[in-house]
């Protein structure tokens, strides 16, 4: 991930990990991780929209508590998505971004 709602996102610290999501679409779940939790869940693509689905509930991160609140909205918030090259948006009910992850597809 390297932005939530426009603003660059970073890890708050040597020992804070990158901000991460693994689609598998095989089993419609996801992996990865808040910066400081390990993050799952499952994901639901109908109609061109997009939800995420948390199976576990985000402990709030001493190093980084307003990153943390951020991811766990945007797992909540999520309801559409768009792919341009490397880069995914993740979109809320109103069609705007609020998320953007770049990296490799698999």
């Amino acid at each position: 991930m390297i932005e939530i709602d426009t603003k660059p996102v970073r890890p708050a610290s040597k020992t804070h990990r990158k901000i991460s999501l693994v689609f598998d679409e095989g089993h419609g779940t996801f992996s990865g991780t808040s910066g400081c939790n390990d993050l799952a869940g499952t994901f639901a693509i109908a109609g061109g929209k997009l939800t995420l689905k948390s199976d576990r509930s985000l402990r709030i991160c001493r190093v980084d508590q307003k990153t943390e609140r951020a991811v766990r909205g945007v797992i909540n918030d999520t309801r559409g998505y768009r792919i341009s090259g490397k880069t995914l948006d993740l979109l809320n009910d109103r069609g705007q971004r609020i998320a953007r992850f770049e990296g490799q597809q698999r």
